[in-house]
């Protein structure tokens, strides 16, 4: 699934990532957040829907905690949490995210959506080296 290379790397700088953030910041606060979202999106493309969608909610729930329901970051991630479902076949999910989120207009178009992923979130991601360090 995607077209990305190396995901286990990726998955490796995402998650180091994830542990500075959170020992630094805690983990909720917005940059723990987008790593959590990074990691859920590549967990996604590596067809892994179990661990994607737990950690798109972690986002959700962490985001909408700090900024509210209407912020730009709950849009991207419930974005990314529909395409998942989309994706995967969880039309139960689809429709609790929209009775959870029932205020955000984008969420209509949600079932439409054919790529989940913010690139310029995340970067080039086909660019980092496998036995080097991490270049994004």
């Amino acid at each position: 699934m995607g077209s990305w290379k190396n995901y286990e790397k990726v998955l490796e700088y995402y998650e180091r990532a994830l542990k500075g953030y959170e020992k630094e910041l805690g983990t909720t606060r917005p940059n723990t957040l987008m790593s959590v979202m990074n990691i859920a999106i590549v967990s996604m493309q590596r067809g892994d829907y179990v661990k994607a969608e737990e950690l798109f909610r972690r986002a959700l729930e962490g985001y909408e905690a700090q900024l509210g329901k209407n912020s730009q970051e709950i849009k991207t991630c419930a974005t990314n949490i529909s395409a998942l479902f989309t994706i995967s076949g969880n039309i139960q999910g689809s429709l609790e995210l929209k009775k959870a989120y029932p205020t955000l207009s984008e969420l209509e178009q949600l079932a439409k959506v054919s790529s989940p992923i913010d690139v310029n979130a995340l970067g080039d991601i086909n660019n980092v080296e496998i036995d080097g360090a991490v270049d994004l």
